[in-house]
């Protein structure tokens, strides 16, 4: 069959990872390089030897060719300014950055969750990227939570973790999705609400009750990430808003359900509590950035994955 490189792409982006930046040295002008990747794994344990993979168009390709050795750092939650830079066109990717220089020489970033010091064991090509393989030399590794990274969003695992605390303290639970199929939004009554679950008093009991409601819809796909904790106006109820990237939408249930591109919804069929999910997800769509919103209807704040 012939694979369509952006659906595969999506389809990987799937798969959960971690977010590194790996950095060497130029070996002619000693300058530090780095680049972000979260194509990252442990490959040994004896021998220790890490895979890390670059593309073979990269800016930085003949450097990491010749280069004697790498570092792998693995960053923390509350580093992604970092993750974007280094995957950015920056001139100098380490000005007013803090780092030191490992035993070998590689660049270190302050503050990551771990790092690996690496002489090069092989690497070769392998379709559009070359296949780094080092051998561990020195690592260190600290307490803080790393930062993650799946379908084409970061996530913390920590601030979800800080959300699903708060909404499961008091009263009871409501959990809804927003469901994102090719650009569109599955949305249910006649465009006017989105998939959610009956109140339920505990968080779990309400996730389990919305996975019901999408399995009985056709719908593929797991819950993601956390999206927004609120508490419904003049209720007891604390509802969470979970996206949803679905895998497949059949025909046959679109009887009782629509897909709608998301320039096309019509915002003033909603109630207010789903009303400022949707408005949110759309603007933050367009941007390419989402975060988790803590507060009411009314006010509230949104804390930047």
């Amino acid at each position: 069959m012939a694979i369509d490189p952006k659906a595969l792409r999506r389809a990987l982006g799937s798969f959960m990872t971690g977010v590194t930046v790996v950095t060497s040295r130029d070996p002619e002008s000693h300058v530090p390089v780095g680049f972000t990747a979260n194509s990252f794994t442990s490959l040994s344990l004896d021998p220790p030897l890490i895979l890390v993979c670059l593309g073979c168009n990269a800016n930085l390709y003949t450097v990491f060719e010749r280069a004697s050795g790498f570092a792998v750092n693995i960053l923390s939650a509350h580093q992604r300014e970092i993750s974007n830079r280094f995957a950015s066109p920056v001139e100098d990717r380490f000005a007013e950055l803090n780092w030191s220089s490992s035993a070998l020489n590689n660049p270190l970033i302050d503050d990551t969750s771990a790092w690996f010091d690496c002489t090069f064991e092989r690497r070769f090509v392998a379709g559009d990227h070359m296949v780094m393989i080092g051998e561990v030399q020195d690592f260190h590794s600290s307490d803080h939570p790393g930062l993650g990274y799946a379908r084409g969003s970061y996530f913390n695992e920590q601030l979800e973790k800080q959300a699903l605390d708060a909404v499961s303290s008091q009263g009871m639970i409501r959990a809804g999705a927003v469901v994102e199929y090719q650009g569109t939004l599955l949305l249910l009554d006649q465009g006017s609400t989105i998939p959610s679950s009956a109140p339920k008093e505990t968080a779990l009991e309400a996730m389990n009750d919305l996975r019901h409601c999408l399995d009985s819809l056709g719908i593929t796909g797991e819950l993601g990430w956390l999206y927004a904790v609120q508490q419904e106006g003049g209720q007891q109820i604390n509802s969470m808003y979970f996206h949803v990237s679905a895998a497949a939408v059949p025909e046959a249930f679109l009887q009782d359900a629509r897909l709608v591109p998301m320039q096309d919804i019509d915002f003033s069929r909603f109630n207010s509590f789903e009303r400022g999910v949707l408005e949110r997800y759309v603007r933050e769509h367009a941007r390419g950035r989402f975060g988790i919103y803590f507060g009411s209807e009314e006010t509230g704040d949104v804390a930047m994955r």
